[in-house]
């Protein structure tokens, strides 16, 4: 019975051995994974952020350019409130072709159904 219990562990050990060590590759395949999709996923927010950006400050030019006795100072909050790119560069298409100013800023309340 001693032999037994000798073999187990020398048979159980070099098992353990391996499934300690396949756990260690698996978390380190898992936090490259991670890493990697970290690493996209701030690569896509950064894109997304840099448009966003770019549509707001194109979108203050024009306003400022186009209404220059208005103070449109006051938009850009609300600009920086929209997180959709698409909206932004409608609203900057609106404002190159507005005839002024409140026909852009109507495009920021959100449309509502017609109804009671």
């Amino acid at each position: 019975m001693r032999h037994t219990s000798i073999f187990q562990r020398l048979m159980q050990q070099p098992l353990e051995e391996a499934r300690h060590e396949a756990l260690q590759q698996g978390k380190e395949i898992g936090r490259e994974e991670g890493r990697e999709e970290g690493i996209e996923l701030g690569m896509t927010r950064g894109r997304e952020q840099g448009a966003r950006g770019t549509a707001i400050d194109a979108l203050m030019n024009v306003l400022d350019a186009r209404f220059q006795d208005r103070d449109v100072q006051f938009l850009k909050p609300l600009f920086e409130g929209i997180t959709d790119v698409q909206h932004l560069n409608q609203l900057l298409r609106t404002a190159a072709q507005a005839a002024t100013l409140d026909e852009v800023t109507r495009m920021l309340v959100p449309h509502r159904n017609n109804g009671p």
